[in-house]
Formats: C-alpha cells, sequence, structure tokens
C-alpha cells in the first residue's frame, strides 16, 4: 500500500493523476485540476519524511485532538499531549502516517458498525462537512 496516497485519500487531499486533455493542457480525472502539458506537478505530499504534515492535515480536518486522546501515539501529562519522539523522528519507514492510517481506519469501521453523519467507505469521510450540506 502506498502510505502517502492512502493518508491523502483519508484525509481528502485528491492524488492527481493528470491525463492528456488536448495539445495544451492535461487534467486531473479525479479532481479536474489542470496542468500545462509536460509540466505536470509531481508534488504530491510525502508524510513519511515530513512527520508534521500527518499532524497537519489531522488538525486541518479536526480530528487531531482525538488522535491524541485515542491513538497511542501520544503521552498524556497534566501540561498537555506529547507526541512520543520516535514518531517525529522516523522519516523513513512512515510510523506516524502508518499510526494515524490504522487509526482512522478503526474509526471508519467503528463509525460503519454505529452509524455517523457521513459515508464511511468515500475518501475524505474525515473532512469537516459544512452545515447545510
Amino acid at each position: 500500500m502506498d502510505l502517502n496516497r492512502r493518508f491523502a485519500e483519508l484525509v481528502g487531499i485528491c492524488w492527481c493523476e493528470p491525463e492528456y486533455y488536448n495539445e495544451d493542457i492535461d487534467k486531473c480525472h479525479k479532481c479536474g485540476a489542470i496542468y500545462s502539458t509536460g509540466r505536470r506537478s509531481t508534488a504530491h505530499p510525502d508524510f513519511i519524511s515530513d512527520p508534521r504534515l500527518v499532524l497537519r492535515e489531522m488538525d486541518r480536518i479536526g480530528m487531531l485532538d482525538d488522535f491524541k486522546k485515542y491513538s497511542g501515539v501520544f503521552i498524556w501529562m497534566p501540561e498537555g499531549h506529547y507526541i512520543r519522539v520516535d514518531y517525529m523522528t522516523d522519516t523513513t519507514t512512515g510510523l506516524l502516517v502508518k499510526a494515524a492510517i490504522e487509526w482512522m481506519e478503526k474509526e471508519m469501521k467503528m463509525r460503519e458498525d454505529f452509524g455517523s453523519n457521513g459515508d464511511a467507505t468515500t475518501p475524505g469521510f474525515f473532512v469537516k462537512k459544512e452545515k447545510g450540506k
């Protein structure tokens, strides 16, 4: 499994795959992003080499607090939650992104079993829905 791609899907980031659209542009068939032909962006986020991005995305979708409390990645102290050092210093195996994926998939399973406000089978399930939509 491509850890970067799976995490991106879970937090609602399109893993763009531009295809030929016409002689001047390529277009992602999933999100519609447009790229100049021959200048495709391959700058997908690398959550393995920069674990801070995992925390940033978890915070963006409003799941960081629950991840801190229930994932086992953080240590609770009276002053607050602290992340275990090995999760932040690992930039080759993806300890933090693996833990985040595992926790989010367990959370999806629980929501499937017990109900939720969204569809747990779709990418971006954890992205907060705007009120009224």
